[in-house]
């Protein structure tokens, strides 16, 4: 199986899991936290290096830097030059809000699997 997909269908279980578990029992389980944040992490790596839209160029920055990076030195409003900057800039139609800097990097998430990148 790709990693990618088996990370994905790790933190989506684990997600769906923890919506009927306990709170005590989620933290007690020291090993399907970091099973969780291990997939969560894979996914993340995976959707930075592959994405084909060159959302976060290489970097030794994280993904949230990346984001708080761009919204302080943002490139021309006029003319958006990629997904990232039209992310930062959007505003949702009905909240009148623009996305924060978590669910934007949350959003990166599913670029490998929308694009078909992964196979």
């Amino acid at each position: 199986m790709v990693p990618f997909v088996a990370a994905l269908g790790g933190a989506l279980m684990e997600c769906q899991l923890r919506a009927t578990r306990p709170r005590i029992a989620t933290a007690v389980m020291s090993g399907t936290q970091a099973q969780f944040e291990a997939d969560i992490n894979l996914m993340t790596n995976t959707a930075l290096a592959r994405t084909p839209f060159n959302l976060f160029p290489v970097s030794n920055l994280d993904p949230v830097q990346v984001v708080q990076q761009r919204r302080e030195h943002p490139t021309d409003q006029d003319a958006p030059k990629d997904l990232l900057d039209r992310m930062l800039t959007v505003v949702d139609t009905k909240t009148g809000e623009k996305m924060t800097d978590a669910s934007i990097v949350d959003n990166v998430h599913s670029f490998p699997w929308d694009s078909g990148a992964l196979f």
